[in-house]
């Protein structure tokens, strides 16, 4: 009973006003506003799952995502691994660091900086270096490589 109360008065006054020219007008204005609100806003929306949307603007967390995002446009890291290379031996070092310094040329593919642990662990292990006593750095050139 309700529902045909309702369906009555609804064909009764508001089919025949949705139909009219203006209403017609109206709504076709109404969706191509909306519809071209829609394409100049969605350059304002940042795309991804971005956690500082959620956070208090100039908060510590803020600030370190932040620094992440602006530092961090260098792309995902890159390792590259060696198989049974025994890095006690001055030539694989050498090679390891020449490996690095050309891999730091390719800049159309590779985004610096290249980092290389190679040069650090070769002054690690010099036992005249600076800090050999420190670190100890003359055991640590006793010591054999492991298989």
């Amino acid at each position: 009973m309700r529902k045909e109360i309702i369906r009555t008065k609804f064909q009764q006054y508001f089919v025949p006003v949705l139909f009219t020219n203006v209403m017609k007008i109206a709504i076709a204005a109404i969706s191509t506003c909306l519809v071209t609100l829609g394409f100049m806003a969605q350059y304002k929306l940042v795309l991804g799952l971005n956690q500082n949307v959620s956070l208090v603007a100039g908060s510590d967390t803020y600030d370190y995502f932040e620094s992440l995002y602006t530092y961090g446009d260098a792309g995902p890291p890159c390792y590259l691994i060696f198989k049974d290379v025994n890095y006690t031996y001055p030539g694989n070092i050498a090679n390891l660091n020449l490996i690095a310094a050309q891999l730091s040329t390719l800049n159309s593919t590779i985004l610096p900086p290249i980092y290389s642990w190679t040069t650090s662990y070769t002054n690690y292990i010099n036992p005249t270096a600076t800090w050999s006593e420190e670190c100890g750095s003359k055991a640590v050139a006793l010591l054999p490589f492991e298989d």
